[in-house]
């Protein structure tokens, strides 16, 4: 029986390292694994912040009915009649409560849709990167640097 040479792991740290699997996933794959992955993750993010974001519209709505009911007289009201009967109550006069709610809305965090095209070149230039970090290690070898010269030599 023949003796597997040892697999030797390079010396960077963002190389990554996965369970094996059979038949051993390519590059690729890898790449589109960590897009979904990173997909299911901004869709987690994206629910938690909407749910904080409801919350603060929430508030404002509930404040700004309270407010109605208990000074009608601190709202302009406005009839249109053209198409539907419509009523638009407008708050001249904001109260600092209500102002403090309104900016908490306006400073809630929203998030941008997932792009997976950003978020692939993402991955290819941290591997990219990675790859040249190796080089530099080679290169900085003085036992590496002798073998490349002797494989240059021959060649020459």
């Amino acid at each position: 029986m023949k003796k597997k040479p040892a697999i030797t792991k390079p010396a960077t740290s963002s190389v990554l390292t996965l369970p094996p699997t059979a038949p051993p996933p390519r590059k690729e794959d890898i790449i589109n694994a960590m897009v979904e992955r990173a997909r299911v993750k901004h869709e987690e993010q994206r629910q938690h912040i909407a749910t904080q974001r409801q919350a603060a519209v929430d508030a404002l709505n509930e404040a700004l009915l309270k407010e109605l009911k208990e000074k009608p007289e601190s709202f302009c009201i406005n009839f249109n009649m053209y198409d539907a009967p419509e009523i638009k109550y407008s708050l001249d006069v904001v109260p600092p409560h209500i102002r403090k709610l309104r900016e908490k809305v306006r400073e809630a965090p929203y998030m941008r849709g997932f792009d997976a095209a950003e978020v692939r070149r993402k991955i290819r230039d941290q591997y990219q990167a990675s790859s040249s970090d190796r080089v530099r290690a080679l290169l900085a070898s003085p036992d590496a640097v002798k073998a490349l010269d002797a494989a240059l030599a021959k060649i020459a």
